[in-house]
């Protein structure tokens, strides 16, 4: 199933410069060469560069398939990037194999992943790491480990936010993806935010 990102407007819109391009970081995905890593790297920084000129610093995501290192660029809107809206993009990420796609995408307002960006991330076997680049060059990264099971954590998810409702919260989704992103390993993923891992696997 493919859903589009949408992110929560509740911080500031920044901006894409030269300057934030040019501060995204090399960082080490796990499981991918330095030769890889490299690549993700400058995908990253033409990810912003798109934004940047092409869609007043908006959102832009972009597929990149890990098996034949080929990219697909979908243009968004200013808080919203739909997937289906490219049809290779739509057919690479339904028909391509288990874990063959890396998704990354900016956020104008450099928030974390929300709950539309996982439940894609759970529904779509394709994908097999999600990265976000905030416009002011800040880099965090998904990656599914071999224990993952897609179904089951989307509904992990769904009783975190409903927990967090139940708790009085108004941004329960919100609160639920906090919580992930703190404790990675409960949902079998891995979570790096500024080159800096967050897992002991």
């Amino acid at each position: 199933m493919i859903r589009d990102f949408e992110q929560k407007q509740r911080n500031r819109f920044i901006q894409i410069t030269d300057i934030a391009i040019s501060k995204i970081r090399r960082t080490k995905i796990f499981g991918f060469t330095n030769e890889e890593n490299d690549y993700i790297q400058k995908q990253h920084k033409r990810l912003l560069s798109i934004s940047k000129d092409m869609n007043n610093s908006g959102e832009v995501a972009i597929l990149v398939d890990i098996i034949h290192w080929e990219t697909e660029v979908i243009i968004g809107e200013a808080n919203r990037v739909d997937i289906s809206s490219n049809a290779k993009a739509h057919m690479m990420m339904l028909s391509y194999p288990k874990n063959a796609i890396l998704v990354m995408h900016n956020h104008p307002s450099t928030s974390t992943f929300s709950g539309a960006d996982f439940k894609m991330f759970c529904d779509n076997a394709s994908i097999f790491v999600m990265t976000i680049v905030g416009n002011d060059g800040s880099i965090q990264i998904m990656e599914k480990n071999t224990a993952f099971n897609g179904q089951a954590e989307k509904m992990n998810y769904h009783n975190l936010a409903l927990q967090y409702k139940n708790e009085g919260y108004t941004n329960n989704g919100t609160m639920a993806m906090k919580y992930i992103i703190k404790h990675p390993a409960e949902f079998n993923i891995l979570y790096k935010h500024g080159g800096k891992r967050n897992d002991r696997e």
